[in-house]
């Protein structure tokens, strides 16, 4: 098939890449900075965003050095149609994971500990709070965890990405592509009179 691009279209500096991926219900986003660093954000509930990214990358051919790095994962948040297709990719031997961030909320099973499936909902001041959340794994016990989450744990566990933290409005996200600006926009963090974090 033969083809042709306008050569005012041609540049030689690398452009900012956004791929919106077809995972059916859900989310996943791929983003490749002008500096060459990536960010996927969520991956659905299948397998279509490990398959895109073996697809973008020509993973399935054997050469030296045939693999992707992704700079930073960020779960928005556990549901399955969002989670789910993460934990392929960071089970695999061929992308390698540098960072990951989360909004702090886990997936609970409902018993007298959490009595909401994103852990114990209180009541303070007529509002609602979530008042369970972690930043690292080791926050979260698998006994309480829901199978999927527990799943997505186990994974990171195993491949041993050690940079996994949650993020709040206030976090810097530095991924060294410093023409890029990431901006998170919730959770929003409640505090007390004496500026102290009470809920997120």
């Amino acid at each position: 098939m033969d083809g042709w691009v306008n050569e005012e279209s041609l540049v030689e500096k690398p452009s900012l890449e956004m791929y919106f991926i077809d995972v059916g219900q859900g989310d996943s986003t791929f983003i490749v900075t002008p500096k060459r660093k990536t960010i996927l954000i969520d991956g659905g509930e299948n397998d279509r965003a490990f398959r895109f990214l073996s697809w973008k990358y020509d993973l399935k051919k054997v050469k030296p050095n045939n693999h992707v790095i992704i700079d930073l994962l960020v779960l928005s948040h556990g549901d399955e149609d969002h989670l789910k297709g993460l934990i392929p990719i960071i089970k695999s031997p061929k992308m390698k994971i540098k960072k990951i961030i989360h909004n702090d909320l886990g997936l609970y099973k409902k018993n007298s500990n959490h009595n909401e499936k994103l852990g114990k909902l209180e009541s303070v001041g007529g509002k609602k709070y979530i008042t369970t959340s972690h930043d690292q794994l080791s926050d979260l016990k698998d006994s309480e965890l829901r199978a999927n989450f527990q799943k997505w744990k186990n994974a990171i566990a195993d491949e041993g990405v050690v940079d996994y933290s949650a993020v709040d409005t206030l976090s810097d996200l530095s991924i060294g592509a410093p023409d890029i600006k990431l901006e998170i926009v919730s959770p929003i963090n409640e505090v007390d009179f004496n500026g102290d974090l009470i809920f997120r």
